[in-house]
């Protein structure tokens, strides 16, 4: 596995070959080389293929040619599967890298995975008696692992995350009772009641300062009292990934456009949100029906 981690913007053409060949190039020659019938053929693929990395596009696309690729090999009479793994605790390239783990599982959306429940996922998949009952259809080819559900999420009391607004995700909002549902164009109500009472723009970047430091302090594992408005966000490690969540975050939540080199410049928590607070039509619209 090769990974050269960076939005697609920045992504050179030997980074993309350089992560994506490895995988799909190595799947092709299995498929090509190996012998037909074979009882089981198991791909180890990523959540990322299916979720997209926003800072990892090569790697996201060498993982759903293998998805691809499993489909059609079902299609043909092959018996194949793809295990889309999500973060896994106790083994691979995230066991020894702490603040990545961490970065990914403070997303809410993502459920640590441990190497027993990987070999569980192994020994079902690759056991004929089990396997062979097991019609070779779309939904046996691709196994997807570790992703949370905006019902689970707003039962633990957690924000549903932008991108599980995705018509990918449509079918996963089963949520018996309407009223766990949010309102206000799931923009959570302490940022809009706050925002409402403001009478300046000082006054609205103080609250989206306070609502950032929580959601930073969670994403990162920091914890809150070690944050300081006054310094730059990429001490606390905030990188390409973590500025295009927090892209989509203002926007969704705020409606500020804000781009992803305003975040990662040289810029502190107290002159981002100032940033964020000037850009965003809900700010302003707020601050001048309070005028009014």
């Amino acid at each position: 596995m090769v990974l050269r981690s960076k939005v697609f913007s920045n992504t050179t053409y030997r980074d993309w070959t350089e992560a994506a060949a490895c995988k799909a190039a190595g799947s092709w020659n299995l498929h090509r080389l190996l012998p037909r019938g074979m009882d089981f053929f198991i791909l180890y693929s990523s959540i990322s293929g299916s979720l997209g990395g926003t800072a990892t596009v090569n790697y996201s696309a060498a993982c759903a040619y293998q998805d691809a690729l499993a489909h059609y090999r079902n299609a043909i009479g092959e018996r194949t599967t793809t295990l889309n793994l999500g973060v896994m605790l106790d083994d691979g390239a995230l066991r020894d890298r702490d603040n990545v783990r961490m970065a990914l599982m403070g997303t809410g959306y993502l459920l640590g995975i441990t190497q027993q429940e990987m070999f569980a996922l192994l020994e079902y998949h690759c056991d004929p008696t089990v396997t062979s009952s097991i019609p070779t259809t779309p939904l046996r080819s691709q196994v997807v692992v570790g992703i949370n559900t905006p019902r689970n999420l707003i039962a633990q009391g957690i924000e549903v995350p932008s991108m599980m607004h995705r018509p990918l995700f449509g079918g996963s909002w089963n949520i018996p009772d309407a009223n766990a549902v949010s309102t206000n164009d799931d923009r959570p109500p302490e940022i809009v009641d706050r925002l409402i009472e403001c009478k300046s723009l000082d006054q609205a970047a103080a609250v989206i300062s306070d609502c950032l430091m929580q959601r930073l302090s969670t994403a990162l594992g920091v914890p809150l009292q070690n944050l300081d408005v006054g310094r730059l966000l990429n001490v606390y490690g905030v990188d390409s990934l973590m500025a295009v969540e927090l892209r989509n975050w203002f926007k969704l939540k705020l409606d500020a456009d804000v781009a992803v080199f305003e975040i990662l410049g040289n810029v502190t928590f107290r002159e981002i949100v100032r940033l964020v607070a000037g850009k965003s039509s809900m700010v302003a619209t707020m601050l001048t029906n309070g005028a009014a």
